[in-house]
């Protein structure tokens, strides 16, 4: 089974941004990813005055993107697609008489790109969540590429990020105030195995950098079981999947894991608190 390596990096990639439950289904159905494009309200998210599109639907390029534009009171949201130079988000602040702007392929006056850094070249933002008031949501990859997918607010009228983890899944926006609650699922990097000989260690750790403190260890090899059945889903004989079960179990045996679980989090100003809910705590290897 020369593509073994390769195999297991797509399985986990899937896990990480899409969850346990679409992993096993992810080659039989495409369009698994739809769901984060879309701002649902039933999540808490306003809802655009506006959405308006322009470019291809194909043969897309950073010379000629496709670009939905989602107006909202004070700003319009756009979100570049292309096939060369991948996707990012851009904010445009409306005029103060609050008229709406086109939606235009070309970079707008008052128009800011989210981004980072990384290497000198630019770190695309990769999914425009959604919008609470000020409150403009987004995912990034960025420092997080390869440790699962960051979760971003950036509030418009103070012009800066405010919130910064690894998550995916947001619902229950909630606004009071100047106080924003959400609940998603948070993706933790514990940095330690939780399988064999330094499993207790290594959950303790967790526990004490999550506030995870009353939850029980969870079944880490839960994860072959999953990889079982997608290798089969491929075509793989059962002799193929054993060896290379085998094989990942004995590799994995001190690598570091990710664990997944629900989380509220409160941000307020400068003043974060992030709870663990209650609910199943899936972990997984590093690919």
């Amino acid at each position: 089974m020369n593509d073994g390596p390769t195999m297991r990096a797509l399985f986990v990639f899937v896990i990480i941004f899409f969850g346990f439950g679409a992993s096993v289904f992810a080659q039989t159905q495409p369009d698994v990813a739809e769901g984060l494009l879309s701002v649902e309200e039933e999540d808490g998210f306003d809802q655009p005055l506006e959405v308006a599109t322009v470019g291809p639907d194909e043969n897309m390029s950073g010379d000629n993107p496709r670009v939905v534009c989602s107006t909202y009171p004070k700003f319009m949201i756009k979100d570049y697609n292309t096939a060369d130079k991948g996707d990012s988000i851009a904010v445009v602040s409306l005029p103060k008489s609050g008229k709406a702007l086109p939606c235009r392929q070309k970079t707008q006056a008052n128009e800011f790109t989210f981004g980072r850094s990384v290497n000198g070249e630019p770190e695309d933002i990769s999914w425009f969540l959604g919008v609470k008031e000020n409150a403009i949501f987004l995912s990034a990859i960025g420092e997080y590429a390869g440790k699962g997918m960051g979760l971003e607010i950036y509030d418009f009228g103070k012009r800066r990020i405010i919130f910064k983890d690894q998550g995916k899944e947001v619902t229950g926006v909630e606004r009071s105030g100047t106080s924003l609650k959400f609940k998603y699922r948070r993706v933790y990097f514990a940095d330690c195995t939780m399988v064999g000989d330094g499993a207790d260690a290594c959950w303790a750790k967790v526990k004490k950098a999550t506030g995870l403190t009353d939850a029980e260890k969870p079944n880490c090899r839960e994860y072959y079981d999953l990889e079982a059945q997608w290798l089969k889903n491929d075509g793989h004989t059962d002799g193929e999947i054993d060896q290379q079960i085998s094989e990942e179990m004995k590799r994995d045996a001190d690598a570091p894991y990710y664990l997944e679980f629900d989380a509220e989090a409160v941000v307020d100003g400068d003043r974060q608190i992030i709870t663990p809910l209650p609910g199943k705590i899936e972990c997984l290897p590093e690919p």
